[in-house]
């Protein structure tokens, strides 16, 4: 990525050119619609794995971790809204709030994810005599939804960096 030189002296700072995307307005609003629609399908599969209420649901070192992760999804959420009402060359402020919100986010959605794959193994691990045939079923599939995050997650940064990081001017 490269960053317009934005400081062209230490009293006058060029900020409306901090970031600029080498796409016109229809490509760039394409890229913005995928955007919303990956950080939409993170809210999703998050959404969903809530629904399944599976018996480590009740549990606090379960139930927190998967509360907390709706932070940076409701954040990556917003920072890809906003960065569907901006142009192709953003300002340090548009940039901040919208493209660096959507990777931070995701960065630390991964981390909660993997954390509750932990913790949900853990839970497997110490309650596996407990769990009958369909309780078996639903951690799984939470475990499951946990993975499948993990994976979106992934696949998003190999979009965000290849639509996003590296074809910056």
């Amino acid at each position: 990525m490269r960053y317009v030189d934005w400081v062209k002296n230490a009293e006058t700072p060029d900020e409306e050119n901090f970031y600029v995307l080498p796409y016109n307005e229809a490509e760039k609003k394409r890229i913005a619609v995928f955007n919303l629609l990956w950080t939409l399908s993170f809210l999703l599969v998050q959404t969903g794995a809530g629904l399944l209420n599976q018996s480590s649901s009740r549990t606090f070192w379960i139930f927190y971790p998967y509360v907390l992760a709706f932070v940076p999804v409701v954040y990556a959420v917003w920072g890809a809204c906003s960065f569907f009402s901006c142009s192709a060359s953003l300002s340090k402020k548009q940039y901040v709030s919208s493209l660096s919100r959507c990777k931070h986010s995701v960065t630390a959605l991964l981390v909660l994810s993997v954390l509750q794959i932990v913790l949900s193994v853990v839970y497997l691990i110490l309650h596996r005599n407990a769990l009958v045939t369909e309780g078996l079923i639903r951690e799984l599939l939470y475990l499951g939804c946990m993975v499948l995050m993990c994976a979106l997650c992934v696949l998003y940064g190999i979009f965000f960096n290849k639509n996003l990081m590296n074809n910056a001017v």
